[in-house]
């Protein structure tokens, strides 16, 4: 008779860890396969929870408080409940409030999510937590889900308060990424230590204060700056403001705008030197060819450039002529958009298109090629 073969439970790591996009529900199932496959699954599991209801809050919250060792898994948690239309007050049950509450207490937590219904007004519940020292990255999204089909969204936009207060609570706060928020900066009367090294801002609305107060003095750690915006002539000059403030440090600067239109250019003759920078994407703003001889003098160890969207006004010829200059010495990858805004955008043809080919060719520099005689952007 033969031997059963016999499952090699070191494996069971193995097999988790061969994919980062693990279902919640086949976790679960894995977790019921044989007592081996529970403690790994857990730690998986319970590492950064994910919820979406209040009723999912109170459901962790009753499972954390049963099983007080499963609080030591929890690496960091992401929460955005959202109140259905279909509840007339909009306000939380003393039992849900008691949830959020512990749940906002627990010690430990390395990464941070509000959204939903937490992001409003999210210094209220920023305010609230106990441990807020352990908290390395803080994300606040205010993202509005569709009505109707089951979807809920909040009763009023979100927002964010910052101040001297809201700073002194995270000291080793490394990640910030805000977005679709009214964001309202106050200026701090006293400085303060941060040694944030990302900061990621998309879709926000600053209704008062200017952005270099967000982190006062300490921009100097800043590494990773993403800027998504609605309209250039929002954001320019908080942002141009802003790079003088990180100009030493800055590794990667990605800035992209719905509407270009601005009185303000990002890059020109009196910009800040960022000698740091090495990748640089810019989306969505308007480029001439003499905001590349900027860039060329401004970001002179650029090892990626990225310039797409409609509103670049740089014909081939220009980029031929700014290729064979050497301009940006230790460049490696380019990316352009395939058509000139004159306006309007218009695509090159194939022909067109090779000359740009072949002076980046020469400079062996990889350069993002069209997949047909249309533009791509």
């Amino acid at each position: 008779m033969a031997t059963p073969a016999r499952f090699i439970e070191d494996l069971i790591y193995l097999i988790l860890e061969s994919n980062d996009h693990w279902w919640p529900r086949d976790l679960l199932r894995l977790a019921r396969v044989s007592p081996a496959w529970l403690t790994p699954v857990r730690k998986r599991l319970y590492a950064y929870p994910s919820i979406r209801s209040f009723r999912a809050c109170g459901l962790l919250a009753r499972t954390l408080t049963e099983n007080p060792c499963l609080q030591t898994l929890l690496h960091g948690i992401d929460i955005r409940p959202s109140i259905g239309f279909d509840v007339d007050d909009g306000e939380l049950s003393t039992t849900e409030m008691a949830s959020l509450r512990y749940i906002l207490n627990l010690d430990g937590l390395r990464s941070l999510t509000l959204g939903g219904e937490l992001a409003v007004q999210a210094e209220r519940f920023l305010h609230s937590l106990a441990h807020p020292d352990t908290v390395t990255e803080l994300n606040i999204h205010g993202s509005t889900h569709r009505t109707g089909h089951g979807y809920f969204r909040c009763r009023k936009p979100a927002s964010l308060e910052w101040d001297e207060v809201m700073a002194f609570k995270f000291p080793n706060l490394r990640k910030l990424h805000l977005s679709n928020l009214e964001v309202d900066i106050l200026y701090p009367p006293i400085p303060y230590d941060l040694e944030v090294t990302d900061l990621h801002l998309d879709n926000i609305d600053i209704t008062s204060g200017y952005l270099p107060h967000l982190f006062h003095e300490s921009w100097s750690s800043l590494r990773h700056l993403s800027v998504i915006a609605k309209t250039a002539s929002d954001f320019d000059e908080h942002l141009r403001v802003a790079l003088d403030c990180c100009s030493l440090g800055l590794e990667t600067l990605h800035y992209e705008v719905v509407d270009a239109r601005s009185d303000r250019i990002l890059f020109d003759d009196a910009s800040t030197m960022l000698p740091s920078l090495c990748h640089l994407r810019l989306c969505g703003v308007d480029i001439q060819p003499h905001t590349l001889s900027v860039i060329q003098e401004v970001c002179r160890n650029l090892e990626n450039l990225s310039v797409t969207g409609r509103v670049v006004r740089v014909s081939p010829v220009d980029w031929v002529l700014f290729l064979n200059s050497g301009a940006l010495p230790s460049l490696r990858c380019l990316s352009i958009p395939w058509g000139t805004y004159r306006p309007p955008f218009v695509g090159w043809s194939v022909e067109t298109s090779k000359i740009v080919l072949d002076a980046s060719a020469n400079r062996k520099i990889h350069l993002s090629c069209p997949l047909t005689t249309s533009s791509r952007f």
